[in-house]
Formats: C-alpha cells, sequence, structure tokens
C-alpha cells in the first residue's frame, strides 16, 4: 500500500474514533451487527470532516433513517442520542413505517416507550394500513400492545383488508393452532 492509502486509512480510522466517541459504542455495535455502513454513518463522516450537525433524517435507499434502524435495532440509548439531534420520530420509509412500527413488530418495548415519550404517534398507518398496534399484535407481543393501548393506539382501526388488531391476532392464533393440531398427530 502507498503512503496516499495509509494516509486515507488512518484518517478513516481516525473519524472512527470520533464516531465512537460522539454517538457511543452502540452506534459501532449496530454497524458490526448489520456489517453495512448506512447512509446517515456516512453522513456523519462527512460532517465531521467539515464541522458540520449530521443530517439524522437522510434516508437510506429503503427510506430508513438511523433513527429507524436503531429502533428495528432495539437500541433505545442510541434512539436518545438521534432524537437529541433532531431526529424526526414519526419519520416514514418506503413502505410508510415509522421506527415506532418497527419496534413494536420487534417487541422492543423499552423503544416503544421512549419514541411515544418523544411525540412518536401511536396511530401513522403504513402503505397497507398497518399501525404500530398492528404489528405488536400481528408479531404476538403483548406487553408493546399494552403499552400502545395505554398510550393512546386506535384499537379500532383498520388495515387495508379490514382488518383490526384484533382480528389480526385471532389470525395468528388460528395458525398457531392448526400447526399445534398438525404436531399432536
Amino acid at each position: 500500500m502507498n503512503k496516499r492509502g495509509w494516509a486515507v486509512k488512518g484518517l478513516l480510522l481516525w473519524m472512527v474514533a470520533i464516531v465512537v466517541i460522539f454517538l457511543g459504542w452502540k452506534f459501532v455495535g449496530i454497524i458490526q451487527r448489520t456489517g453495512e455502513v448506512s447512509a446517515f454513518q456516512q453522513e456523519i463522516l462527512r460532517t465531521l470532516r467539515v464541522g458540520e450537525k449530521p443530517n439524522v433524517n437522510r434516508q437510506d435507499d429503503q427510506g430508513r433513517t438511523v433513527l429507524t434502524w436503531a429502533a428495528v435495532n432495539g437500541e433505545k440509548d442510541l434512539c436518545a442520542v438521534i432524537i437529541a439531534l433532531g431526529a424526526d420520530p414519526n419519520a416514514r420509509d418506503r413502505s410508510g413505517r415509522t421506527p415506532l412500527s418497527h419496534a413494536a413488530g420487534r417487541g422492543h418495548w423499552d423503544v416503544v416507550d421512549f419514541l411515544l415519550t418523544h411525540k412518536a404517534n401511536p396511530n401513522l398507518a403504513d402503505n397497507e394500513g398497518m399501525t404500530p398496534l398492528m404489528w405488536a399484535a400481528f408479531h404476538s407481543h403483548a406487553p408493546v400492545v399494552e403499552l400502545l393501548l395505554k398510550k393512546g393506539a386506535d384499537r379500532t382501526a383498520k388495515d387495508k383488508k379490514g382488518r383490526t388488531a384484533a382480528m389480526i391476532a385471532q389470525d395468528i392464533l388460528k395458525r398457531y393452532e392448526q400447526t399445534v393440531t398438525l404436531l399432536a398427530q
């Protein structure tokens, strides 16, 4: 490797060290788990070079922001940093889902609670009409369902197929019962 290559590599390592200090080890943990460098992470590196505040609402090719990725991964502490930097808790990705919707669907109770206390709307539906409550019901995350209901989620909302969260949960229960019956034979 030539001198310029080593200099670039050294600069990148120095910038990664600053990112670690700036956002903490949880930020690096997401990079390690996903194996990807998101648009936000690239934005952090770019803005560190010019000394600007990072654009935390920048979207990747799926329309997801860094707050969405932190919510998907259940990283409450990272969500707090990103919200403090000005992230929109109701930003939608290409499928219309919000960080709250993703966290609810994955059962990340603490992230759901955090987002709700930071102005995330519990009733925003995605492109299929699914709300965070419906995603939590679909994946059988009862504690998240309970939290969403306490925080104002609309139990009567219907998706594009005309189903409420209760109907979605009943469909899932039927599938489980059918599976149990088949396995018990």
